[in-house]
């Protein structure tokens, strides 16, 4: 029996201890962008588990985003308020290396 939309979970979960984090979707537009970053990236994703109907990623939890809303003019701020806000978790969505952080006064190469 195929689960409803509101059974069609996701669930993120990281801690302060582990460098690790933890993606269990039912949601098919996320696995295969999951999937598609595993095939770009497989030393960052590796399948834990997966079953006829969802599947679950470990990557590090730098790659787990959260930033605040960006409207970028009236009509589209409005749009968000209509839609209970915009979008404010963004996920996996820069390449890895992008997240190596430089030490201050470190100059780039």
């Amino acid at each position: 029996m195929a689960l409803t939309k509101y059974e069609r979970e996701t669930i993120i979960t990281f801690n302060e201890e582990e460098k690790d984090a933890w993606v269990y979707t039912h949601n098919r537009a996320l696995k295969n962008r999951l999937a598609r970053l595993r095939e770009k990236y497989p030393d960052y994703f590796l399948v834990v588990r997966e079953d006829k109907e969802s599947i679950t990623y470990k990557f590090p939890k730098k790659l787990a985003l959260i930033q605040s809303p960006r409207f970028s003019t009236k009509k589209t701020k409005e749009k968000g308020k209509e839609e209970g806000g915009a979008k404010s978790l963004k996920i996996l969505s820069a390449k890895p290396s992008k997240f190596t952080r430089k030490k201050r006064g470190e100059k780039e190469s």
